[in-house]
C-alpha cells in the first residue's frame, strides 16, 4: 500500500473543531451519514478483572502492513484488544507494549487469525468495526468512549473531551489516557488536539498523527461534497 502524503509542514488543522460537551455532544455515529458506519461494541475490563482471567484469556497476535507502516493486531474471543504501530515514540516496540498491557494473558503468534482484521480496518474502512476489549481504569474507559464519539474527518480539543467525561480540569489526565489507548485508530486518540487546533503529541509521533488525520479527511471529503448545498 502506498503511504499517504503528509499535510503541509504546518501543524494547524483545517478540520472542524468539534464541540464535545455533555449539553451539546457530538452526534453519535449512528446519526451521521451511513457511510461513516457504526461505533464498535466495547467491552470494558478493569486491570483487576484482567489479572483474574490470567492465561484463561488467549490473545492471538500478528504483524500486518498498513498505509502507515506495520501494525500489530491482537484479538481475543472477547474482542480486539490491541492495535498499535511498530514502534512508539519512546522507542518501545509493539510486542513489548502488548506484553506489558496483557502480562497475564496467553499470547499466541497467529497472523492468519488477525489478517482479516487488518484487511477490514485499512482496505475496507467502511466495513463494520470489530468488537473491542479494552482494559483500563474507569476514567480511561470514559475518555476512550468520548474519543469514539468524534466523527472521522473532525477533531476535538482535549478540553472538550475533559468536559465530556465530567472533569473539565483534567486536561493532562485526558492526554495521559489517550496515550495509554490500546487500540489506536478505532479509539481515535489522534483526533484530540489542542484548543487552538495545533496537533500536539502522539504516542507514535506527530507525523503519524498528521497522516491519520489527512487520510480520514481525504476519505470524508467526497461525502462532504455530496452533501454540500449548491452555490
Amino acid at each position: 500500500m502506498a503511504s499517504p502524503a503528509l499535510p503541509a509542514s504546518t501543524r494547524r488543522l483545517s478540520a472542524p473543531i468539534v464541540t464535545l460537551l455533555p449539553t451539546a455532544p457530538v452526534p453519535p455515529l449512528s446519526r451521521l451519514p451511513e457511510a461513516v458506519g457504526q461505533p464498535p461494541d466495547l467491552t470494558p475490563l478493569s486491570p483487576e478483572a484482567a489479572r483474574a482471567l490470567g492465561d484463561g484469556l488467549v490473545i492471538r497476535w500478528g504483524w500486518h502492513d498498513s498505509p502507515f507502516g506495520r501494525v500489530l493486531l491482537a484479538d481475543s474471543d472477547r474482542g480486539l484488544c490491541w492495535l498499535g504501530f511498530e514502534r512508539a515514540e519512546d522507542g518501545r516496540d509493539g510486542l513489548t507494549e502488548l506484553a506489558a498491557a496483557w502480562p497475564d494473558a496467553r499470547r499466541v503468534s497467529d497472523p492468519q487469525a488477525t489478517r482479516p482484521l487488518a484487511d477490514r480496518l485499512f482496505d475496507a474502512p467502511t466495513a463494520p468495526p470489530p468488537p473491542l476489549l479494552l482494559k483500563g481504569t474507569a476514567f480511561q474507559i470514559a475518555v476512550w468512549r468520548a474519543l469514539m464519539r468524534i466523527p472521522p474527518g473532525a477533531v476535538a480539543s482535549y478540553e472538550a473531551v475533559a468536559h465530556a467525561v465530567g472533569n473539565p480540569a483534567a486536561l493532562r489526565a485526558v492526554g495521559a489516557a489517550g496515550g495509554r489507548n490500546p487500540v489506536c485508530v478505532l479509539v481515535p486518540c489522534h483526533r484530540a488536539v489542542q484548543k487552538s487546533g495545533v496537533i500536539h503529541r502522539y504516542r507514535y509521533g506527530v507525523p503519524l498523527k498528521q497522516a491519520l488525520l489527512a487520510w480520514e479527511q481525504g476519505r470524508c471529503e467526497p461525502e462532504r461534497r455530496a452533501t454540500r448545498p449548491p452555490p
